[in-house]
């Protein structure tokens, strides 16, 4: 088990209507695992004792590491609502516990672990399916009769205008304007 924890900045300014993204991000990562040792060679540089294998099912639990993670990602839209995004993390290993006699090969989160750098890589890619509560030309529709109500009534709209915009006037106006 693992959990993410940061931030994502979007370095890319859409044109009207789109929602593509191309984000940098910097995260803390926390996982909490266990190792199992089963059976391991014994080493040994003697040719007249060669190598044995020993058996022992041996159980760590309760083994943590800790990681900072560097992500950078596009999300582009394929079709209506539906998203594509890829990633690639630089991530760095700030704190492990190991079990006793051997190194975790594998944290959870984290990936490969290796003996000569607490760095590691990793990418991704997730499919989202945004769902509609409004579409796009009621939202539009909405902010642009705000925003008329608001210059032409007097009116300070922030969120729900009908409730704001009580004048006969101007709310014939709105329904005039978002019906034609």
């Amino acid at each position: 088990r693992y959990i993410k924890v940061g931030a994502d900045f979007n370095a890319y300014r859409n044109w009207t209507g789109m929602n593509n993204a191309i984000t940098t991000g910097l995260r803390y990562g926390l996982s909490n695992f266990s190792n199992t040792l089963l059976r391991y060679p014994v080493y040994t540089t003697n040719p007249t004792f060669p190598s044995s294998i020993r058996e022992d099912n041996v159980d760590y639990s309760g083994l943590t590491a800790g990681w900072i993670e560097f992500i950078l990602a596009v999300k582009t839209e394929l079709w209506s609502n539906l998203f594509l995004s890829l990633n690639v993390q630089l991530k760095h290993l700030i704190h492990e516990d190991t079990p006793g006699n051997f190194a975790n090969l594998v944290i959870p989160g984290f990936n490969k672990t290796n003996d000569f750098s607490a760095f590691g890589v990793g990418y991704g890619y997730t499919l989202t399916y945004f769902i509609p509560v409004l579409n796009r030309s009621t939202l539009e529709t909405y902010s642009s009769l705000i925003r008329w109500c608001h210059s032409n009534c007097g009116y300070d709209i922030t969120a729900y205008w009908r409730f704001y915009c009580l004048d006969t006037y101007c709310t014939e106006q709105i329904w005039r304007a978002a019906y034609h």
